[in-house]
């Protein structure tokens, strides 16, 4: 159940970056307050999942998952570009969570 706590926090990481992103710098406030909303439920969730797992392996999960989602909203949603150097990163980044699981 501890890692679904990470699933979702992170789901509502990727979702609060998109919204900070649509807020434009707050100039759209709705956006802004869903984006900060989105992040503290997402911190609280998290805790919950930090009574049973060790804070670097949760947090690192936790940012992983967050990095390659909001990469990848930022693509779909934003038409933004990665190059090969960014799609090593992420593959770099992922590598690194799973060898910190073991």
């Amino acid at each position: 159940m501890s890692f679904a706590f990470i699933v979702i926090a992170a789901f509502l990481d990727i979702v609060a970056n998109l919204l900070l992103k649509k807020s434009n710098g707050f100039q759209s406030l709705g956006y802004g307050i869903g984006a900060i909303l989105m992040v503290l439920l997402a911190f609280i969730i998290l805790s919950f999942a930090l009574q049973s797992i060790p804070l670097s392996v949760a947090y690192a999960t936790w940012g992983a998952l967050g990095i390659f989602g909001t990469t990848l909203g930022g693509i779909l949603f934003f038409k933004e570009k990665i190059g090969k150097k960014g799609i090593y990163g992420l593959i770099l980044i992922i590598g690194s969570v799973i060898l910190l699981h073991f």
